[in-house]
């Protein structure tokens, strides 16, 4: 008997509800489509034998190894259309090496060179403690291959290239294990959490099965969600069902992504003080389908607030490839520290460090609660580790937001400047890495929101100079009703602030205000304003920006895209007392804004309001005066 799978879908057995009899000899296929390419996948296998190895299921045989050192095809004939190329390039020259250890093997992935050959293409899961585990490429993981098809090991990680006539490029194939289809109740090992903080998870039967049912049957083993392999992303989607919608970080509300297909593995965290065991049985069964695509606009229930955060690359058609993403729950009862049912943590990618992830206290979350958005500013703290020269772009996209009166930014300290998101919809932020080590910083952006308020005051105009040494914050307002008091906040890096003084509000209309940091030293200096009215509200303002010490003569501007509030700084860094012209233009050349600045030649940065009938497009900003002329590029989305 053979259970069918192609490009147009995949057999099922269904609900087995007593003995299923001669069921030793049965074909479940699993078919490989080459969308995402040459690519890892985590696979389970849903026969059991007592002769047929992973080799047998999943590679052509004992018979048919690839192993002709001329580099050929393949040795002997392959056919076309099933199983895998499985390699062995740990195991060096003569091919014999590998093959005798199951393998298959061909010259052009050996090193002559190094005498290094590339990975095996087959991996078990090594679990850790309170950590992530490995996927490594020991002998004891390659030792796998001769391994009787059992549920000892439920998942590998199988590295698919094609079928097996496929030794350059890519293409679509389809897996063929023979052996007794796994029928009745399935029991699978759970480590306790003092062995390991994850454990693979292999569908044993031959139909997708409702993780929703097996979560709920084995309550208190494991946590009510999953990690499952992308092969497109080349990293883990968290899968957890958020104000009664399955989800999946990165990729959003995907109708059944709560279902394990057929064939196929996933990670789960362990919950238990003690080792046990999960039991899967024939009623967790489903006829539901998963697309597991990551690339669909996010969805989102009608309560709590969502924020999708999502990382993507710029390919070099101007097309965004999504990388990876992190997900915000704003909701009663949670916290703003870690420990809440919605923070789970992030499962990095074995392949390459790129991705994105909330960082709270140390902790890596793939989603993260928080409380209800409140008139109190929070930040969450975005991690991007594995930044490399190149464009790259954030899309935020935001549920139900609205409602809870959100203001959200995003904090870019790199540029020292703040971007205004929705609070409803997708907002995108492009950015750049360059060789400067800054714009590659881990910890380069965060995310600020408080809910919406009738503001006490309304500044016209916020900036930093530097005079002899110290640095005079200066600022404007153009009205103030009921405030209280300034706090002038001042930070190194553009992300943690200190208060340095506080400054009585005079509450009257276009008043002006000075405040003296003595001495802060050569660096760059990042300052902001907090104020407080009468009923405890605080505001905080835009951030501004002065270096101190040796610097070439030159402009700085911050945000380079243009914020809702359509306000930029300004700094001057370098150059020779005296009246500046700045002009505004669009692509075209027409002027769209003209005013002038008078420079006493110290470092300053100083806010400039653009015009507030500026579309989404690019512009450029020309500053001249005492012989020297700088052009810088904006953007407004």
């Amino acid at each position: 008997v053979t259970i069918r799978s192609s490009s147009i879908g995949t057999g099922a057995i269904g609900n087995v509800s007593g003995t299923l009899s001669n069921s030793t000899n049965v074909t479940v296929e699993r078919f490989i489509p080459p969308t995402a390419g040459r690519a890892w996948r985590l696979l389970s296998i849903p026969v059991s034998s007592s002769t047929f190895t992973i080799r047998d299921a999943w590679a052509g045989g004992t018979a048919t190894r690839v192993n002709n050192e001329s580099g050929g095809i393949s040795s002997p004939a392959q056919t076309a259309g099933t199983s895998t190329i499985i390699t062995g390039h740990a195991y060096p020259p003569p091919a014999t090496n590998a093959n005798n250890a199951g393998y298959d093997w061909w010259p052009d992935l050996w090193n002559a060179f190094t005498g290094k050959g590339s990975e095996t293409s087959l991996k078990r899961y090594q679990a850790a403690p309170n950590a992530g585990g490995k996927w490594p490429s020991t002998v004891a993981s390659r030792s796998t291959i001769g391994t009787l098809l059992n549920v000892t090991d439920p998942a590998y990680m199988l590295f698919v290239r094609g079928d097996r006539t496929v030794t350059s490029g890519n293409g679509s194939t389809t897996l063929v294990p023979t052996g007794t289809l796994k029928t009745g109740d399935i029991s699978q090992p759970v480590p306790a959490t003092t062995t390991a903080k994850f454990f693979t998870y292999g569908n044993p039967y031959a139909s997708a099965i409702d993780f929703a049912q097996l979560a709920a049957f084995n309550s208190g083993k494991f946590a009510p969600e999953m990690r499952i392999w992308n092969a497109g992303l080349g990293g883990w989607q968290t899968v957890k069902q958020v104000s009664g919608v399955w989800t999946a970080v990165p990729g959003g509300a995907i109708a059944g992504v709560e279902y394990i297909q057929s064939g196929q593995g996933v990670l789960l965290e362990t919950t238990s003080a003690t080792a046990t065991s999960l039991t899967t049985k024939e009623a967790h069964k489903t006829t539901g389908i998963s697309s597991i695509t990551p690339f669909e606009v996010p969805g989102g229930g009608t309560q709590p607030g969502l924020l999708f955060t999502d990382l993507h690359t710029r390919k070099t058609d101007g097309s965004l490839l999504m990388l990876d993403g992190a997900l915000a729950v704003f909701a009663q009862g949670n916290k703003q520290g870690i420990g809440d049912p919605y923070d789970v943590s992030k499962l990095k990618s074995f392949i390459h460090e790129l991705g994105v992830s909330f960082n709270n206290s140390g902790a890596l979350l793939a989603i993260e609660g928080r409380p209800p958005v409140s008139a109190e500013w929070d930040t969450l703290h975005l991690e991007t580790p594995g930044l490399t020269k190149g464009a790259f772009s954030f899309t935020f996209n935001a549920k139900n937001l609205a409602a809870q009166g959100a203001e959200i930014f995003l904090l870019d300290t790199y540029l020292a400047g703040n971007y205004a998101l929705g609070n409803d919809g997708v907002s995108q932020y492009d950015f750049t890495v360059n060789s400067d080590a800054g714009s590659a910083f881990i910890g380069r952006f965060s995310i600020v929101q408080r809910a919406g308020t009738i503001l006490p005051v309304t500044l016209t105009s916020l900036s930093a100079i530097e005079v002899q040494g110290n640095v005079k914050v200066s600022w404007k307002s153009a009205t103030e009703a009921g405030l209280k008091h300034y706090e002038v906040e001042h930070s190194t890096t553009g992300r943690e602030f200190t208060k340095l003084g506080r400054v009585n509000a005079r509450n009257i209309n276009g008043a002006s205000y000075d405040f003296v940091h003595q001495q802060p030293g050569n660096g760059n200096h990042y300052y902001r304003l907090r104020s407080e009215d009468a009923d405890g509200k605080n505001t905080t303002s835009q951030i501004v920006k002065v270096s101190l010490g040796e610097m070439k003569p030159g402009i700085v501007i911050y945000p380079n895209v243009i914020n809702a509030s359509n306000r930029i700084t300004l700094q001057l860094n370098g150059l020779n007392s005296g009246k500046y012209q700045i002009m505004l233009t669009d692509m075209a050349g027409r002027v769209l804004m003209a005013q002038q600045v008078d420079h006493n030649g110290s470092a300053s940065g100083q806010t400039i309001a653009l015009p507030a009938s500026l579309s989404a497009g690019k512009y450029l900003l020309l500053i001249t005066g005492n012989e020297n002329s700088f052009t810088e590029s904006l953007m407004k989305l």
